[in-house]
């Protein structure tokens, strides 16, 4: 019977022992709590990368005001208002953001990004309303991502969003229970199976078909102790297409427009910051470029008449490049810490000479 059982044992053991071990890098190089395109792409990372913006991130400071938080009801100046996406909300993924930066100087509000799902049409659904009747505003910081700035440009000028409106958009998400991501993913065979395939696919493809994220050389080192590589989000390519026509982007300048001009029969001045996606500004160092669409979405944009402020936010950071690494995350789509304080002080500088 013993000797049974010891076969038994040994027989499970060697059985078991590659799924300890490919449960074990799993769980050690997989992070699901860091950058976005780790944890999407499930690529396989054991670096303390994120260790050198370690005080940014752990600031749990918020300097501005959420539109969620104030008495809509209560007269209230502010030297900025920012109507925009994650680039601009400081969330426990980021750690920070350009809003919070400008905020430790400035009176600034933030429009909640449960209330600004499209930061554009959101915009113009509050100016047709009261909202704005109870704040005295000197700039209407207008941001979005680049890859979604086009799309978002296709907007309802009739929409209208009150006072009355919005407090029970408030009140309904205070209501609301908030689902923390389960701790147990790891547990999953089809993480482990995900994981361990896309990790060997990566040997050989820039993006294998099944992530939504690609992994590409580059010419130079453009991110600390990370080897000449660069991860990227693959919408960032897929925006390629739409982002490249100039009549799709006309049309977005001249919805711009008219946007500033009604923000400016209330006194308000427009700022528009599209966030450059990380494809875009780094492309020109992808090592093998020539199978990789440029994107002109910028180059379109400067040409283009405006009545807004305008920050190019590709061409500050490019100005950069060549003399600081990390202005974005090597493993996130957003800014990083130094990337977000350029910018933030980009605007302070533009708004002192107007």
């Amino acid at each position: 019977m013993a000797t049974i059982m010891r076969k038994f044992i040994f027989k499970t053991t060697t059985f078991s022992i590659p799924f300890f071990i490919l449960y074990s890098i799993v769980i050690f190089g997989y992070k699901i709590d860091e950058g976005d395109l780790l944890r999407l792409g499930y690529i396989f990372d054991i670096s303390n990368y994120r260790k050198i913006f370690k005080k940014e991130i752990t600031d749990d400071n918020i300097y501005y005001s959420r539109i969620s938080e104030i008495n809509l009801n209560k007269k209230q100046t502010y030297k900025y208002v920012v109507f925009g996406d994650s680039f601009s909300e400081k969330i426990p993924s980021n750690g920070y953001s350009y809003t919070n930066y400008l905020a430790k100087d400035n009176n600034v509000l933030l429009c909640d990004r449960f209330l600004s799902r499209n930061p554009i049409q959101s915009l113009v659904s509050f100016i047709n309303g009261n909202i704005f009747d109870e704040l005295n505003i000197e700039y209407l910081i207008l941001e979005s991502v680049e890859r979604s700035f086009v799309a978002r440009g296709k907007i309802n000028f009739q929409k209208t969003t009150n006072i009355e409106t919005l407090t029970e958009l408030i009140k309904k998400q205070k209501n609301k229970s908030i689902d923390k991501p389960s701790s147990k993913i790891f547990f999953l065979p089809s993480t482990v199976e995900s994981f361990i395939s896309l990790n060997i696919q990566y040997l050989f493809y820039d993006n294998p078909n099944s992530s939504p994220v690609y992994k590409v050389n580059t010419t130079k080192e453009l991110f600390s102790d990370k080897n000449n590589t660069l991860l990227f989000y693959k919408d960032d390519i897929n925006a390629i297409e739409l982002n490249n026509k100039y009549s799709k982007v006309l049309e977005l300048d001249i919805t711009l427009n008219k946007i500033s001009e009604l923000l400016r029969k209330k006194g308000i001045k427009l700022i528009v910051i599209p966030c450059a996606d990380k494809y875009d500004t780094y492309w020109e160092y992808i090592n093998n470029k020539t199978i990789y669409k440029e994107p002109l979405f910028f180059n379109i944009m400067d040409t283009l008449p405006k009545t807004y402020i305008y920050l190019n936010s590709k061409r500050v950071l490019k100005k950069i490049i060549t003399k600081e690494k990390d202005l974005y995350f090597y493993d996130d789509t957003h800014w990083s810490p130094k990337g977000m304080k350029i910018i933030a002080n980009k605007i302070i500088n533009m708004t002192k000479s107007q």
